[in-house]
């Protein structure tokens, strides 16, 4: 409709943190752009701890049994349960094997090779890029394409039972090459500084005063927007204005969101380099772990939704068990880790293995949320953010006593109807994980990593 506007866009996208989301309004390009330009793919890996819950994470048939379960009529086992309202956006195969086994203690082995897709080592570390970085880096050549090649994240549990107990589970399964794994930000405050940085300083080295100016030149710079786009609602589409509404929207939520409280801007905020403060979930924090996936959720559907990155690695612990109805001593078992490994095949009977289900189905309850906020904003095409990004559900181990195969690794999300979802690939056992990694990347025409494209996954 638009060919020619007076509007500053880079200005105006800048000050929101939006440089790089030009797609976004179509109005403010030529009508050649508007036709070819479609919404970014983007890429989530969602990471996680001890495996999956068998034989509950199965999707069952109308009768209740795996066995009867058929690529379309099927619901999500019981530990899956609160994705059964996602089921249609998601792909699922009949298992996923960790190719070799690396190095190091039992969950090491897997965590070495979970992202690579290769056997080989440095010391304990992987041996190559990671699928993430991988994916980021080829966006982002031969010149920089969004702010942040890559959304690097993690939610820490102080769950007990783990041998570093003042990190929790940690992961070093992201590398940005051979034995360098990648720096993870736990403090969402931090992450989204980073993402609306409005200014040279390094939230990193920061205190309390720094910090708080930081944050009353970000709000006035938003404030300043929003007086802007009054004016400039008269120069562009209906369509543009609720879509660029909408986005501006999206990061003052999330600014108000990570305030401590509903005070003056600094006011009771400690000192963020006080990492305790905020990227931990003590035992009997449960609700804290849940906050602080949510925020971590919040950082990556802003990041996106401003194209400011385009993919996202985030690292889950095991939540600690005041989640799901446990607390050390339980049933005879000293605490968490204890607790995950205390069936051998992750089933039995009984209270315990009641509770423990609930724990693994604590993961799927936050991945769900994910799934929430990603489709909740809407691309330029009408199509969401979930329609446009593979989420991969991913982990170290399998199952019981650290296997590393059968892995019930699942994509949420079609890469802009690249894959076709809504399925159950109950006779497709992918036993390399290259080849999902490689279904990912060529999807993306990105070419292979470490493995071939599963043809089943395509749409």
């Amino acid at each position: 409709m638009w060919n020619h506007t007076n509007i500053d866009r880079r200005s105006l996208l800048q000050s929101l943190g939006m440089g790089g989301a030009a797609y976004l309004l179509p109005s403010l390009r030529g009508k050649t752009a508007q036709a070819a330009e479609k919404p970014p793919q983007r890429v989530v890996i969602f990471y996680t701890f001890h495996g999956w819950y068998f034989p509950e994470c199965l999707p069952v048939g109308p009768d209740g049994k795996p066995e009867s379960a058929t690529e379309t009529n099927y619901k999500m086992g019981a530990t899956h349960t609160p994705l059964e309202p996602w089921k249609s956006k998601i792909i699922m195969p009949n298992g996923v094997d960790l190719v070799g086994g690396g190095s190091g203690e039992a969950h090491g082995k897997g965590e070495t090779v979970a992202l690579t897709g290769l056997g080989k080592t440095v010391g304990t570390l992987p041996g190559s890029i990671s699928v993430d970085q991988h994916i980021a880096k080829k966006l982002n050549e031969p010149k920089p394409t969004t702010l942040l090649t890559s959304l690097d994240l993690r939610v820490v549990s102080l769950a007990r039972g783990y041998s570093n107990p003042g990190t929790g589970n940690q992961s070093a399964a992201s590398t940005i090459a051979a034995g360098k794994p990648t720096p993870l930000e736990s403090d969402p405050r931090k992450a989204f500084m980073r993402l609306f940085p409005n200014g040279p300083m390094n939230p990193n080295n920061m205190g309390t005063d720094q910090l708080a100016a930081y944050r009353k030149q970000k709000r006035s710079v938003l404030d300043f927007v929003h007086k802007q786009f009054e004016g400039a609602k008269s120069k562009v589409s209906k369509d543009d204005w609720d879509k660029l509404d909408s986005h501006a929207s999206l990061v003052r939520a999330l600014e108000l969101k990570l305030d401590t409280n509903a005070g003056p801007i600094g006011a009771g905020c400690a000192d963020l380099s006080n990492t305790n403060l905020s990227d931990t979930a003590q035992l009997g924090d449960g609700a804290k772990f849940r906050t602080l996936c949510d925020q971590q959720f919040s950082v990556i559907q802003a990041g996106f939704a401003c194209d400011l990155s385009r993919v996202a690695m985030l690292s889950v612990s095991f939540p600690p068990g005041d989640a799901f109805g446990y607390k050390p001593g339980d049933f005879g078992i000293e605490h968490e880790h204890q607790f995950v490994h205390s069936h051998e095949n992750h089933s039995g009977k009984g209270q315990s293995a009641e509770v423990l289900l609930k724990g693994y189905r604590v993961y799927a309850e936050v991945f769900a949320k994910l799934l929430e906020k990603l489709d909740a904003v809407k691309e330029s095409d009408g199509t969401s953010l979930l329609d446009n990004t593979a989420v991969l559900w991913c982990g170290q181990i399998a199952k019981g006593l650290h296997s590393l195969k059968g892995g019930r690794w699942l994509i949420a999300g079609s890469l802009g109807g690249k894959l076709k979802t809504g399925r159950y690939l109950k006779d497709t056992t992918i036993t390399k994980n290259g080849d999902m990694f490689s279904t990912i990347t060529d999807a993306m025409g990105l070419g292979t990593f470490n493995g071939s494209p599963v043809s089943q996954l395509r749409a």
